[in-house]
């Protein structure tokens, strides 16, 4: 049975390369790619002291506003690393580790599928909008996490992943997430408000706050993200993240609709 399973993993390996890799050098060779070449963004409308008065739909009905890495909390960006990519400085775009594992459980054995998506990939995926459902799609996006990598740095990467992640309905990035969920700016997130955005953009369907439901599984992840984060910060004080739910503070307002 093992022997039969390693042929049949040979046998998949070769035709994956095959399928990669000649596209793959033509993308490697490709120009440098714009990042936010489709990027469409909502105007923000904030009082002298800082206040949010509006928030309108961008051209694509969706609420997007670009966002620096550096007016991100700290917090959020290694509350997210934590959860959906803890190689991130260490790795070329993709974890060759974690792709081995799914690939192994997924393909192979024909198991429960299993996500090894890295930053770099997901953002991939959202910037070219690549279909990912197949094992094709699953490739277009590898190669397009290597040319991602090839000419952006990893400060670039993980700000467009911020500036690009959906965050339930039609809240895309973080700024936008943070204004209409807490009623703040992102660089003024607490820790216990960085765990519970840090959880949506990799199930934003099933983990959206705009539902019952959502709200009820978006707290279950950010509660198993929560006692992650305390073995990797032990120091941490979370007596708020220990039940949160988020306010939708903006999200109703009528100049938001």
């Amino acid at each position: 049975q093992h022997g039969i399973l390693k042929k049949r993993a040979g046998r998949v390996l070769a035709l994956a390369a095959v399928i990669l890799l000649l596209p793959l050098l033509v993308l490697l060779l490709s120009p440098k790619p714009a990042l936010y070449g489709r990027y469409l963004q909502s105007s923000a409308y904030f009082a002298a002291g800082g206040e949010l008065l509006s928030l309108r739909l961008a051209a694509d009905q969706r609420y997007r506003l670009r966002l620096p890495l550096a007016d991100i909390a700290p917090a959020l960006q290694q509350a997210t690393m934590l959860y959906e990519d803890r190689q991130f400085y260490h790795h070329f775009g993709v974890d060759i580790s974690a792709v081995g594992r799914a690939f192994w459980q997924s393909v192979v054995k024909g198991g429960r599928r299993q996500g090894a998506s890295t930053i770099s990939m997901q953002l991939a995926r959202l910037r070219f909008e690549i279909n990912t459902s197949s094992l094709s799609g699953k490739l277009q996006q590898l190669a397009y996490a290597l040319y991602l990598e090839r000419h952006f740095s990893k400060h670039e990467i993980l700000e467009a992943y911020f500036n690009y992640a959906p965050y339930g309905g039609n809240i895309e990035g973080v700024a936008a997430a943070s204004l209409i969920y807490f009623g703040k700016e992102a660089q003024r997130l607490t820790v216990a408000e960085a765990l519970a955005l840090s959880v949506i953009p990799q199930n934003p369907n099933q983990r959206s706050p705009l539902s019952t439901k959502g709200e009820q599984q978006l707290e279950l992840a950010r509660q198993r993200l929560a006692a992650l984060w305390l073995q990797y910060y032990p120091a941490t004080e979370l007596g708020e993240a220990q039940r949160l739910s988020l306010p939708l503070k903006f999200y109703q307002r009528a100049d938001l609709a």
